[in-house]
């Protein structure tokens, strides 16, 4: 399945995430399959191997045409802030690269 960076908010939105930066991933309709991303790991210009970089946990189910969204700095989202030049990665469990936002 194709998991994509669908929409990043650098500055925050003061309706969405307490005004803290958001990540939001989606799937696309037609791959027809739900998919389960933990192990995915999501990061920003630090790399995957950063504290602050975020494994998604089991289970984290994301079904075709819906979208997941990722509040940063909260407990259960990832660590990292988003800078108005930084790109977010997104990294299935092997490592290899699924989709990324190149600089923002």
């Amino acid at each position: 399945n194709a998991v994509l960076i669908n929409e990043v908010s650098d500055q925050g939105t003061v309706d969405v995430c307490n005004g803290n930066d958001w990540i939001e991933l989606s799937i696309p309709i037609e791959e027809g399959a739900p998919l389960d991303l933990a192990g995915f790991v999501l990061h920003d210009d630090n790399g995957p191997n950063d504290a602050y970089a975020y494994t998604f946990p089991s289970p984290t189910s994301l079904n075709p045409g819906d979208y997941l969204l990722l509040c940063t700095k909260t407990t259960d989202g990832p660590q990292f802030g988003i800078g108005g030049s930084d790109t977010v990665t997104l990294l299935d469990p092997s490592g290899t690269l699924v989709s990324t936002t190149g600089p923002l």
